[in-house]
């Protein structure tokens, strides 16, 4: 009885050329080079000669966990408030103070 081959694994990659990157799903190095080509020349139209022209070992392809959320600590515990300071107050308005003298001599 011949066995049916497991289908490839999709998972997704970032591949990054310079400072510009993209997500794409593949299931490898190459798939994911291919995919991100296309994805590239749709985005940046003007460059699709030089996207296309690209050695392969330019691209720079990591695998994206499956859920980003499980790599990123959640914080446990709320940060602890930091104590306001006082506002300034006017000095006519201190309790206790009646007459409050000008802050420049009348003369």
């Amino acid at each position: 009885m011949v066995k049916p081959e497991p289908a490839p694994q999709i998972i997704s990659f970032r591949v990054q050329v310079g400072h510009t990157a993209v997500t794409v799903n593949g299931d490898s190095r190459e798939a994911a080079i291919a995919a991100a080509r296309t994805q590239l020349c749709d985005e940046l139209p003007r460059l699709w000669d030089v996207i296309l022209h690209l050695d392969a070992d330019r691209f720079q392809v990591t695998p994206v966990p499956s859920d980003p959320l499980a790599e990123t600590p959640l914080r446990t515990q709320p940060l602890p408030a930091a104590p306001l300071p006082p506002l300034p107050l006017p000095c006519d308005s201190l309790p206790g103070v009646v007459d409050a003298a000008p802050p420049f001599p009348v003369g």
